[in-house]
C-alpha cells in the first residue's frame, strides 16, 4: 500500500507534499461526511477536484522539465 501511495503521489518537493497531505485529509473528511450525511458538499467536492488538478499539473510540469533538461 505504501509503495502504491509513493508511486501515485510522487512529488519530491516539500512545498507540494503539503498539498498532498491536505488532499488526503480532505478525502478522509469527505468520506466521513459521505458516511454521516450520505452526501459530499459541492464546495468540498470542488476543492478535491482542484487539489487533484494541482497534483497532476505539478507532475506534468515536472515531466516536461525533465524532458527539456535531458535534451540539453
Amino acid at each position: 500500500m505504501l509503495k502504491f501511495l509513493k508511486e501515485t503521489f510522487s512529488i519530491d518537493e516539500a512545498r507540494v507534499s503539503t498539498t498532498i497531505l491536505i488532499f488526503i485529509g480532505s478525502s478522509i473528511f469527505a468520506l466521513y461526511l459521505c458516511n454521516k450525511n450520505g452526501d459530499i458538499p459541492d464546495n468540498l467536492l470542488t476543492f478535491l477536484l482542484v487539489q487533484l488538478g494541482v497534483i497532476g499539473g505539478v507532475n506534468i510540469s515536472g515531466a516536461i522539465s525533465d524532458i527539456l533538461n535531458k535534451k540539453k
